[in-house]
């Protein structure tokens, strides 16, 4: 089985915008559609966003008195997800043709 994932906001548009799988446009345009992908049919299995990855990934790092991330193995992972994330920022903003 292969795992397929979509940005749903990309149906965002047009005279009838839609999430791309039958249903009304996403809010948040972080919002990440999950598929399996057996036999060239895709299956739609779940739904997350960008934040809600973040979101996780700082709960499940966070000390419990402070609410911040205070590992330092925590924090070199945490500095590398922001690097990853900034990267692809700006291959987004790389891609954007026109002014707005």
């Amino acid at each position: 089985m292969k795992i397929y994932l979509s940005l749903p906001a990309m149906w965002n548009f047009g005279d009838e915008p839609s999430d791309g799988n039958g249903g009304p446009p996403v809010e948040d345009a972080g919002t990440i559609y999950i598929y399996s992908d057996d036999d060239d049919e895709l299956d739609f299995i779940s739904r997350t966003s960008v934040s809600e990855l973040i979101d996780d990934f700082i709960d499940s790092n966070s000390s419990q008195l402070s609410g911040r991330i205070e590992c330092p193995d925590a924090i070199s992972i945490a500095r590398s997800v922001q690097a990853s994330l900034k990267e692809a920022i700006q291959k987004l903003e790389d891609a954007i043709k026109c002014d707005t």
